[in-house]
């Protein structure tokens, strides 16, 4: 799951790195250099590029300004001076780099946002917060001066003071993206797993994506204490998802319900498997020969399940019978055994029962009522994680 996350936040645009990458790109390339007819500007300009090639970005800049001076026109001297002002950012000069970017704006040189957004990265470097924020004030029509401060904290290492300034900036409804993803990614840096996953779920909730997604559901499943059901749950919303990709996931979830004698679901997701292209081999062939075998004598097992269901008066035996249904896909049937369990009011595990009438309730295509079954599961339960992890797939699907 680390390696899942840490992918996740090298795919983050977060400001310094950015800069960087900007700033480097821009610079007077050796043809340019030497189809200048001024002789005076043409000649150190290669002698800059040259040296900012071998990493002397202190001999480039002097060279490069000494070919400004020479006589560079208008152009020219632009490109010059942006490019000096690249150097300087790449050479982690940061107080250099930010009175250049701030004079490129001022001078409407290049992208003025752009510049900005770099001036405000070496003033964060510097420690600089009355600058920063001066000059993140100017970026406020871009996304707020609170988010490009905030994001410029998490490039600097300033983990916990990010996750301050983002916080209050995920209060809204829905909440900032851009704020849901600097706390999370700050609380990962921090080793708060709670907060790590909370904020996953949020951004699942109101932003999802297959990535996030995945993550969530791989930190889900990694919990500890789970059962086999709920280690299940998590697999069937994977599933649903499209987050089940490889033989070993495809086996390990047929296995899973064969387990727990749901042989026709084992089936279903074999068949998804080989369908895929993906469950092949031996070892699969053993695997599916075993579940067509089990799904044969389904038929007696769920008669027994049945008279059990009808003989019980405390409801555990019609939530087993409610949830063997639901690996037939009989949701109708499985939402009236399940509800009956429900009324007779002595269940051992009573939340479970909420999320096995949820997904009777998605698998009619009543979303709502399944939302409201999952959230029916107090937030102090055993089963609250997969509960909510129901609830956000029932309420985005």
């Amino acid at each position: 799951m680390k390696s899942m996350t840490a992918r996740a936040l090298a795919g983050a645009l977060f400001l310094s790195t950015a800069f960087v990458c900007a700033g480097t790109a821009i610079s007077v390339s050796p043809a340019y250099a030497a189809a200048i007819t001024n002789r005076a500007v043409g000649v150190p300009l290669q002698e800059a590029q040259a040296l900012a090639a071998a990493k002397n970005y202190t001999g480039a800049i002097a060279k490069a300004r000494e070919a400004k001076a020479a006589g560079a026109n208008g152009a020219e001297a632009a490109l010059i001076d942006r490019t000096i002002a690249a150097w300087m950012l790449t050479a982690k000069d940061w107080r250099g780099a930010l009175a250049a970017y701030k004079d490129l704006a001022a001078r409407n040189i290049g992208n003025r946002q752009e510049n900005l957004q770099a001036a405000l990265g070496a003033a964060l470097q510097l420690k600089n917060t009355a600058e920063a924020t001066a000059i993140a004030n100017q970026l406020g029509g871009a996304g707020g001066a609170a988010i490009y401060i905030a994001q410029g904290e998490f490039s600097s290492g300033n983990y916990a003071q990010a996750l301050r300034l983002a916080r209050p900036l995920a209060n809204g409804n829905p909440p900032s993206q851009a704020a849901l993803s600097i706390i999370q990614s700050s609380c990962f840096k921090l080793n708060d797993a709670a907060c790590n996953l909370d904020t996953l779920e949020k951004l699942v909730r109101f932003y999802p994506n297959a990535e996030r997604w995945s993550n969530l559901l791989r930190l889900g499943g990694n919990a500890k204490g789970l059962t086999d059901e709920q280690t299940l749950d998590v697999f069937r919303i994977r599933l649903l998802v499209g987050d089940i990709k490889t033989a070993n996931d495809y086996q390990e979830m047929a296995q899973l319900a064969l387990i727990a004698n749901y042989p026709a679901e084992a089936k279903a997701v074999l068949d998804k498997g080989v369908a895929a292209k993906v469950v092949t081999g031996e070892r699969a062939a053993r695997l599916i020969k075993m579940t067509n075998d089990r799904v044969t004598a389904g038929g007696a097992s769920q008669g027994q399940l049945k008279a059990a269901a009808d003989a019980d008066a405390t409801g555990n035996a019609d939530l087993k019978y409610g949830l063997n249904l639901l690996s037939y896909g009989k949701n109708a049937e499985a939402e009236a055994v399940i509800a009956q369990a429900q009324r007779e009011g002595k269940l051992i595990d009573a939340d479970a029962a909420s999320i096995a009438l949820g997904r009777a309730f998605l698998g009619e295509g009543k979303k709502a009522d399944a939302v409201k079954a999952f959230n029916a599961v107090p937030p102090a339960s055993k089963q609250a994680g997969i509960a909510r992890l129901w609830s956000i797939y029932a309420s985005k699907s």
